[in-house]
């Protein structure tokens, strides 16, 4: 397959299986994941979603699950990669990261969703001000991103890359990353933190 990474956008149509969508999450000069880098291309994949599976297959960089992420960051960082609907790419020196987190990144139910257009809910209700880059957003860390992303077939996923926890709104289903039943209601949603329901009944 070829991808295709930093290229001019439309002239790239129809050249390429993959088109990188997202800024990178770790780099030479700070090699650990930061959330607010993170961030950053979460909120590319906001603005690029619609592409998934019309132009191409998103590419929002290797998923990187590694410390300094906590156990409930890296699942956040797994559900940034779900809601890119794109490519699925494991970027750590994986003998040297916890088996449960390579387990949670490599889960079936997960990768069921890979393909879809992902679609987040209310973009413009939050507003991102403006860096050169992802490198800066640790010195101003004012962006924001959707906390609600739909992927259809009755899946919808909620992301938080704030600073402190929330409480969503879902309906009776199961979280796939925990593997949770969940009746419905409201669900604590900590920084960093992701999760992704099959709703029992599909919504509109």
């Amino acid at each position: 397959e070829r991808l295709a990474s930093g290229a001019p956008v439309l002239p790239s149509v129809g050249w390429f299986h993959t088109f990188r969508s997202g800024a990178d999450i770790a780099f030479s000069s700070d090699p650990d994941p930061r959330r607010e880098y993170l961030r950053w291309q979460v909120r590319e994949t906001a603005a690029r979603s619609w592409q998934n599976g019309l132009w191409w297959g998103n590419d929002p960089d290797a998923l990187l699950v590694r410390e300094p992420f906590t156990e409930g960051e890296a699942g956040g960082s797994i559900v940034a990669n779900v809601i890119s609907g794109g490519a699925w790419l494991l970027g750590d020196d994986l003998p040297l990261v916890d088996s449960a987190r390579i387990d949670a990144a490599l889960d079936p139910a997960l990768l069921s969703t890979m393909g879809r257009t992902t679609t987040p809910i209310d973009p413009l209700a939050w507003p991102s001000g403006f860096e050169i880059g992802p490198i800066l957003e640790p010195i101003n860390d004012d962006d924001q991103t959707p906390v609600q992303w739909s992927l259809g077939a009755g899946t919808v996923a909620f992301l938080n890359m704030g600073d402190a926890t929330i409480d969503v709104d879902v309906s009776e289903g199961r979280e796939l990353l925990s593997g949770q039943q969940h009746d419905g209601g409201s669900w604590a949603l900590p920084a960093g933190h992701g999760a992704v329901f099959e709703l029992m009944f599909q919504e509109d």
